[in-house]
């Protein structure tokens, strides 16, 4: 309910709400739009704020249940408004738990020993203290209690298959499990105290001493076969025990101030996420995606491109002060719409065939044409998988292969520069033609006769019979064979035909008659549109996510008051309650500007009026360029571009920024289309060979990803020239079609400025030395690591990026960037830090103007899912050591310098804080900026905590998550004593500088979410995957076989010279 007076693990493991390894980052951002957060999707230069409205769809966005306020969650709209219990109960913090963390707090009073002369090696730091600094609030947090029986003793099985190649046919693994099940002695009397993960593990209510290394052969077959197969592939399937599991132990372990860590903790939390995910698997309305449960009769909401978004649950296992608890949170996903392929084709609207056939290959389809079989009361309709198009290459093993007339229906205007010219494809059921031998049962698809195969011929599996084993026959159409057998007359031919078979063993069907099978989630990159449409889809206001949480949630997990036979017959109970935990609001810090003056902070924001940047920088040897694509027009005309130049140049310098006068006219120039391959020649022609120019501004007819990469590519990598790209319209009154009011335009241009001044070597804000002690006596680096993986759907030899920044002074205003290819593709530990280090340690001495290396080095690290935290000691750690050896005169480093300091931060988890009383609430119904909790769903020995510094423009806000692996600077109590903070423990130490850090973003004027070290790293990787596009996107340009085909460019050394920045900028901040 909504309270309004007076108006993301290891599988089936891990702490549950903590992200996985960085996957790749598309254009859909990476992590998930669940539940509100800005995200991240198309554009990252100067214009790539999120969509700040939109309405939600599906169950949590319309206030079901009684919810009572905040516009009904949609948007931004509607007075603020909290979560309140149907019940009427206050919140109340659990008393158990708080009497652990106190006994934790007070541990010098029983005598537990002094965790700063410990030992700390294979150990992460031990917790010094909680927090105390800040308003205290209560806030409600997305989790469930769960509770478990006395003395529960659970059971885990390994499922070993003696196929090796089946632990990669993750469907037919599942098969084989439901399978193996069956054969479990008493199986249909122990059904219900017995979970698996239908792969490798079965979790059972005590042993089941007869299945024990019991061994049962199982020949495959599908749910619709009575029988398997006569050529059925058998499998020796063996259950081996390998734990029990005392969970009474554990609950005393988390009720206890023990410091060492539980062994076994990420099986016992794996095993109750599989008990937990065992009812919704054996339902046949749900789909089960990893942590994610979809009811499949949520209704879709549609997006662009042929993708409908689909809402259901995440939902995993966790510890905390003594108790377990489980982390649920509202899911948002994007789906194949559950269409026929020829509608999806046409919603997608390709221009380049390989696109749309690369988004639709490994998508299943249901053939409408065949009836489907019955068997048990169920219907089994005839389900086949998309290879790809029809290609004139199909069947190569084959005495008569497959004719294909020509590729391309011109009435689509496909257009595809990628395919090797010998081998035509896309082409429609008029011109594919096959053979059809005379043995041949025309009812089934069309399948030419393959060779090399003794499969049933023409029934759909590709067979045939040895080639020229028959020549009897002729070859026919894909259309007439549908008129003529079928009775069928295809509506449109234009559209490519399917093969739904493989290239060797090809069966042809049209694609009016493929069905895509619903819940197929979409793992191509989404536009920007499509971005922006799942942002507005799955944004809706805390109180309402909490509300579906506790209403909707149980229906679908199988917890509260629900049926659920296995939560039963294990004892469990998980009441659908939220759980309620102490918080504190932190101030905002000072922001100083030029000559010190303040700024008035509000909500976590301010504004520049009035103001100047503290540091100016001056945009010398400048050209401004209108860009328009050959067949569009630009949004407006030359007296118009002439005004937004005078109002462009007005704003910078406002700002106090010296801007030199325009040396030469501006240009409005013509760019081939994105798919022609001239274009990226013409993107290369707007930059000048003689370098007369040093910083262009590109206004943009539009959004675009492709060119804006394009141009950064050029500008970073080849020129070495700085470039700001402003979209056109962005410019524009939205209903006149006129120039923005001089204030709002002026408005606008400043905070163009402010990335401006920043490329430009300016510094925009500062901070008080005495709010930033540590940082403030100039002897303290912070550096921000990042790593980006290739995602689904890159070239085979995309690699993965890391990237590192770090300050150059106490003022924080400079952040410089190095990039570096990965050595191991996908790997998270990045290789290179010892080098990378190095280039930033000269620049403090360079830049910064030190004589001597910072005797602080702060990491922020991004990116690291919590199975991980231990790499970053054992694999990183030693190689930042090894830098700096390699650096530091040998009288530092007998003094123990430089002092390290180690902290995961990042937004990649689960956890969503709600305020639980309307006065802590803050325009957007979140909690106020500053929140930070360190209590309540953490562990007393562990030193983590959640800041919420930013104030969140839409949705439900995200805090980041710190958990401290490494510390050296904060333990020194010679370095604690030196700041001159009395009253403060380490904790809010630590706390209060990420919380100021959070103010002194270069290009915000706004606290922001992530830790800026972290955040300014997270950029430019994504900047890297731009120069990388032909390697992360490689269907997407007319030029993806000049990178990613061939030998020319595929050696690490090559690809390195992809991301290698230019020498005139890469000490500066190109990337912002």
């Amino acid at each position: 309910m909504a309270d309004r007076r007076g108006g993301r693990g290891d599988r089936g493991g891990g702490r549950g709400d903590r992200g996985g390894g960085r996957g790749g980052r598309g254009g859909g951002g990476r992590g998930s739009y669940d539940d509100g957060g800005r995200g991240r999707g198309g554009y990252r230069g100067s214009y790539d704020d999120g969509p700040r409205g939109g309405r939600g769809s599906g169950f949590g966005d319309r206030g079901r249940g009684g919810s009572r306020g905040g516009g009904g969650g949609r948007g931004r709209g509607g007075p603020p408004a909290v979560y309140t219990r149907a019940d009427g109960q206050q919140p109340t913090y659990d008393a158990k738990a708080k009497a652990v963390e106190d006994a934790y707090t007070n541990r010098d009073k029983i005598g537990m020993p002094d965790l700063s002369k410990l030992a700390v090696t294979d150990r992460f730091p031990f917790r010094p203290a909680f927090g105390a600094k800040g308003t205290p609030i209560t806030v409600w947090a997305n989790y469930f209690a769960l509770n478990p029986p006395a003395k529960l003793q659970i059971e885990r099985y390994n499922i070993l298959v003696d196929d090796q190649e089946i632990k990669t046919q993750k469907r037919k693994r599942l098969q084989l499990a439901k399978l193996v099940l069956e054969e479990i002695p008493g199986y249909a009397q122990k059904k219900y105290q017995i979970a698996t993960d239908y792969a490798d593990n079965l979790i059972s209510v005590g042993k089941i001493p007869e299945l024990d290394k019991k061994t049962v052969e199982i020949k495959y077959k599908e749910d619709d076969e009575d029988e398997p197969k006569e050529r059925a592939k058998s499998y020796k399937i063996t259950f081996e025990h390998v734990a029990s599991y005392d969970i009474d132990d554990v609950l005393s372990f988390l009720n206890s101030i023990d410091i060492r860590s539980y062994p076994s903790r990420q099986d016992i939390i794996g095993a109750l996420n599989i008990i937990l995910k065992q009812y919704a698997k054996s339902s046949d309305n749900h789909l089960v995606l990893g942590a994610k449960t979809y009811p499949k009769n949520s209704e879709p909401y549609p997006l662009e491109g042929g993708l409908v978004g689909l809402k259901g649950f995440f939902s995993s296992v966790r510890f905390a002060s003594s108790r377990i608890l489980v982390n649920v949170k509202t899911a948002s996903g994007s789906f194949y719409n559950p269409d026929l392929v020829s509608n999806v084709m046409a919603q997608y609207r390709a221009r380049n065939l390989s696109r749309l056939e690369k988004f639709l290959k490994g998508v299943k389809v249901t053939l409408t044409h065949i009836p489907p079989k019955k068997k048990g009361g169920k219907e089994y309709p005839r389900i086949k998988t998309i290879w790809g198009f029809a290609r004139k290459s199909d069947g190569y093993k084959d005495a008569h292969r497959p004719h294909l007339k020509r590729g391309g229906g011109p009435s689509l205007s496909f257009q595809d520069n990628q395919v090797r010219s010998n081998d035509v494809y896309g082409a429609g059921p008029v011109e594919v033609e096959f053979f059809l031998s005379k043995n041949t049962d025309s009812s089934g698809p069309p399948a030419p006769k393959a060779g090399g195969g003794k499969g049933k011929k023409g029934k759909g599996g590709g067979g045939g019979q040895d080639a020229g084993a028959d020549d009897e026959g002729s070859y026919i159409s894909v259309f007439d064979h549908f008129k003529s057998n079928n009775k069928r007359v295809l509506k449109d031919t234009r559209l490519p035909v399917l093969n739904v078979g493989s290239a060797e063993r090809p069966v042809y069907m049209p694609a009016e008659v493929c069905k895509i099978v619903e819940g197929q989630r979409s793992i191509s990159t989404l536009t920007g549109d499509q971005t922006s449409q799942m942002i507005s889809f799955a944004a809706v206001k805390p109180h309402v996510n909490a509300d579906a949480i506790v209403q909707a949630s149980p229906a679908v997990l199988g917890v509260g008051n629900s049926q659920n036979p296995w939560l039963n017959a294990f004892k469990i109970r998980i009441p659908a309650d939220l759980i309620a935990i102490p918080a504190r609001v932190l101030p905002a810090p000072e922001v100083l500007y030029a000559q010190n003056r303040s700024k008035s902070i509000t909500d976590g924001g301010w504004n520049m009026a009035n103001i100047k940047v503290s540091q100016a920088g001056s945009l010398r040897s400048w050209k401004p360029i209108f860009l328009q694509i050959k067949g569009t027009k630009f949004p407006f005309g030359s007296e118009v571009g002439m005004q937004a130049l005078n109002g462009f140049q007005q704003g910078l310098r406002s700002l106090g920024m010296n801007v030199e006068p325009l040396s030469t006219k501006p240009s409005l120039m013509q760019l081939a289309h994105f798919d022609d391959e001239k274009f990226d020649s013409d993107v290369k022609s707007l930059f000048d060979e003689g370098g007369k120019f040093k910083y262009y501004i590109f206004f943009l007819p539009f959004k675009n990803t492709i060119l804006y990469e394009r141009i950064k590519y050029w500008a970073d990598v080849k020129f070495g020239v700085q470039c700001t790209c402003v979209v056109a319209t962005n410019l524009l009154d939205g209903r006149s079609g006129n120039l923005k009011e001089e204030f709002k335009l002026l408005q606008y241009w400043a905070n163009v400025g402010l990335k401006i001044n920043v490329k430009c070597g300016g510094r925009n804000q500062s901070m008080d030395a005495k709010k930033l002690p540590l940082i403030g006596d100039d002897k303290t680096m912070i550096v921000g690591i990042d790593v980006t993986h290739p995602s689904p759907g890159s070239a085979d030899n995309a690699p993965s990026v890391s990237a590192m920044v770090a300050n150059v002074d106490r003022h924080l205003g400079q952040y410089p960037a190095i990039v570096r290819i990965q050595a191991k593709r996908k790997d998270e530990m990045v290789a290179d830090l010892d080098e990378m280090l190095q280039t930033r340690l000269k620049l403090w001495l360079k830049l910064g103007k030190h004589n001597e290396y910072p005797e602080n080095i702060l990491i922020f690290r991004d990116g690291v899912s919590e199975g991980q935290y231990h790499l970053v000691l054992q694999h990183e750690l030693p190689l930042l050591r090894d830098a700096c050896r390699k650096l530091y005169p040998a009288d530092k480093q007998k003094q123990g310098l430089p002092r390290f300091f180690v902290a995961i931060c990042g937004k990649r988890h689960n956890t969503r804080f709600m305020p639980a009383k309307l006065e802590n609430a803050d325009g957007g119904s979140n909690c106020k900026a500053g929140t930070v909790v360190d209590r309540g769903i953490t562990e007393a020995r562990n030193w983590e905590f959640y800041l919420q510094a930013h104030k969140c423009l839409q949705g439900s806000a995200i805090s980041a998550h710190f958990f401290i692996v490494h510390d050296e600077v904060f333990s020194d109590k010679a370095v604690v004593s030196k700041l001159n903070k009395p009253g403060y423990s380490v904790s809010d130490i630590v706390e209060e500088m990420c919380h100021h850090l959070a103010y002194l973003y270069p290009r915000a004027t706004k606290a922001v979410s992530l830790c800026p070290p972290a955040k300014l790293a997270d950029r430019v990787c994504e900047r890297a995957r731009a120069y990388l596009r032909d390697y992360y996107d490689p269907s997407g340009t007319s030029q993806t076989t000049s990178q990613t085909s061939g030998n020319t460019h595929n050696t690490l050394g090559n690809q390195g010279e992809l991301v290698k920045v230019h020498d005139n900028i890469k000490d500066t901040m190109f990337y912002i």
